[in-house]
């Protein structure tokens, strides 16, 4: 067997132990947890770095660091955790927010400006629980002086939270994941600190990835935390750094053992596109796996009544990557009816669909297909 090819396998049979590992941590404990006492640790600033930290603008300050929520359940401490990075080229302001020790992840950029927010969110773990157990609600109140903005890396806002410099304050009503931690304060929490260990178990999630489109088992994997794993030819894992070009982005993928063969992935403008050129070796043609591609125009309309006083929603997507598709919207769910390709015809756009061909009019289209799973549908989308 190739020496690639094994290096491959173990890395699978590695990332499956680890998941099945996770699954074990996540299951059983009781959620009020062996301590109702708050952990106040939590609430104790990092204040060892002298007169210099305590002056420093806050919307500076966040960077590098991690805010904290945590408590006991059972034997075991849950954690939940905000970790913002020192800004990078191109890509700049990335974080990451875990959730359940680790096992559930947010990735993007942020923002921070000096705006207020408002909260409303619980101080620490004894609150959550005198609330869960019928008392009085114990959410804390106020308006904090900073407002972070996270997105996701397409772009797309996500989330926010308040900051004053020491505290995160979450109010759990813009979900960042499909799980949420609910309404906290997340203290400001040293790296080196009684948590390092947890920080250091952030996983790496993926910002980029790559297959060849030659060869599928040879692929390339950029992490949000600066590190990528290469499986073109053998394994190789390092840290890549990203510079703009005239015609997209290059990054520069440098191995952690001098042994190992460094690399370029040259990337396209709307990065749906690559080509890999190891130290020495010929160039890979490759296609994104990661991104997705994103509506350049969408078209609305009302379809047929599904249901007695419910009409369906028709929905136009054009994206940016010359795909189309069309979508039936009824009470709870969105499904697909068909898909194509679309160019620009002057103004408007011809859609080619599986049903047929259909082209825009000053801002409308009028869209028909004989069979859909709801029977015949007629609609007249407008442009949104």
């Amino acid at each position: 067997m190739k020496l690639k090819n094994v290096k491959k396998l173990f890395a699978l049979a590695l990332a499956g132990a680890m998941c099945v590992s996770m699954l074990t941590a996540c299951g059983g404990g009781d959620d009020k947890g062996g301590s109702q006492e708050p952990d106040t640790k939590q609430e104790e600033t990092q204040k060892e770095d002298g007169k210099e930290e305590e002056t420093k603008n806050p919307a500076e300050a966040i960077a590098d660091t991690y805010y904290l929520y945590a408590y006991d359940v059972g034997d075991m401490k849950m954690t939940n955790y905000f970790h913002f990075y020192e800004e990078r080229p191109v890509i700049g302001k990335v974080f990451c927010a875990s959730f359940a020790m680790n096992q559930i992840y947010a990735v993007g950029t942020y923002d921070i400006e000096e705006a207020e927010y408002a909260y409303k969110c619980y101080k620490d773990r004894a609150a959550v629980e005198s609330e869960a157990e019928g008392g009085e609600a114990n959410k804390t109140e106020g308006t904090a002086p900073y407002t972070v903005t996270f997105y996701d890396f397409n772009g797309n806002e996500i989330g926010k939270c308040g900051y004053d410099g020491d505290v995160l304050y979450n109010n759990g009503d813009e979900k960042l994941t499909a799980v949420s931690a609910g309404a906290n304060m997340y203290y400001k929490e040293a790296v080196d600190g009684d948590y390092a260990e947890t920080f250091e178990g952030e996983l790496g999630q993926t910002y980029l990835s790559y297959v060849s489109d030659a060869d599928a088992t040879c692929t390339v994997k950029l992490g949000h935390n600066g590190r990528y794993e290469d499986l073109v030819d053998m394994m190789v894992e390092g840290e890549w750094t990203m510079a703009e070009t005239a015609d997209g982005y290059e990054f520069t993928l440098t191995p952690d053992m001098d042994g190992d063969t460094a690399a370029v992935l040259a990337v396209s403008k709307d990065q749906m596109t690559a080509t890999y050129t190891p130290d020495g070796g010929e160039a890979v043609a490759m296609t994104c796996t990661s991104k997705e591609a994103q509506a350049a125009a969408t078209f609305v309309g009302e379809g047929p009544e599904v249901m007695e006083g419910t009409k369906c929603t028709v929905t136009l997507y054009l994206y940016d990557d010359n795909t189309a598709k069309v979508t039936l919207g009824i009470p709870g769910t969105e499904m697909e009816v068909e898909a194509g390709t679309w160019e620009a015809a002057g103004s408007d756009y011809t859609v080619t669909l599986e049903s047929g061909t259909i082209t825009t009019a000053g801002g409308s289209v009028e869209y028909a297909n004989p069979s859909t799973m709801i029977g015949e549908v007629t609609a007249t989308l407008a442009a949104q």
